[in-house]
């Protein structure tokens, strides 16, 4: 399986397929280009993500970085309950939770 993300503008991607150890360079590279091409707050849709594992999850943590270090917030939204999960375990779910007022 591989990981699919899409751009839909300068503010919202979608993410899909597997966010896993085999697809994270991949994932990685592709949300890096496109945070620190745009400004403002981003929004990633994860409604279309199949499996993630660890791996998946530290490449979310790492996009939250490389937002911040370009002056930009971004969420996550439709997280899957099984990466819920994993974050909980992890002690990082806050992180990924998206503010209220989004």
């Amino acid at each position: 399986m591989t990981v699919d993300f899409q751009v839909i503008d300068a503010s919202h991607a979608r993410l899909g397929g597997e966010l896993s150890f085999a697809t994270a360079a991949d994932a990685l590279l592709a949300g890096s280009r496109w945070l620190t091409a745009g400004s403002g707050a981003a929004s990633v849709d994860c409604r279309s993500l199949q499996r993630a594992d660890s791996a998946g999850l530290a490449v979310l943590l790492e996009w939250l970085a490389i937002a911040t270090h370009a002056q930009r917030t971004v969420s996550f939204v439709n997280l899957p309950e099984s990466l819920r999960q994993l974050a909980a375990i992890s002690e990082v779910e806050r992180w990924l939770e998206t503010p209220p007022d989004r």
